[in-house]
């Protein structure tokens, strides 16, 4: 309940409307739900990061943002933006985060999001710990 509590939280961050962790993922994947990965984070009493999703809506159904039919275009091509960014090819996945821009829909966040950060690893790289995690803490 408190993860579900701080993952309620970041909506406002990211510019969704539904985030879920790694287990509620799990139990829901295939069951006519669309989701997409949306980042590694750390909260306060996890030693391990947390993936997040985003519950996009269910398959073949409006979703928040887009009709049935682009739901998985646009998917994939945050997808592709965000392995290019765990890949550390900033500038690549800029590139296609500037695509996300304009096919995300008008409530989201995260393609600027992440598109900031890539401006930013181009100034100050990451540790080669990093493990693509978010680069502040969420408590």
């Amino acid at each position: 309940m408190n993860l579900s509590s701080r993952l309620e939280g970041l909506n406002k961050d990211y510019g969704t409307h539904i985030l879920v962790n790694e287990t509620t993922y799990s139990g829901r994947q295939g069951r006519r739900y669309v989701f997409r990965e949306l980042d590694l984070i750390r909260v306060k009493g996890k030693l391990q990061p947390v993936a997040i999703y985003e519950l996009i809506g269910r398959a073949a159904e409006n979703c928040v943002y887009w009709h049935p039919d682009e739901v998985g275009q646009r998917i994939a091509l945050f997808h592709e933006a965000h392995e290019l960014y765990r890949k550390r090819r900033w500038e690549d996945a800029q590139k296609i985060l500037s695509k996300s821009f304009w096919t995300n829909g008008p409530t989201t966040v995260h393609p600027a999001t992440y598109w900031k950060r890539c401006q930013e690893y181009l100034f100050d790289e990451p540790p080669s710990g990093w493990g693509r995690r978010l680069h502040h803490d969420h408590k």
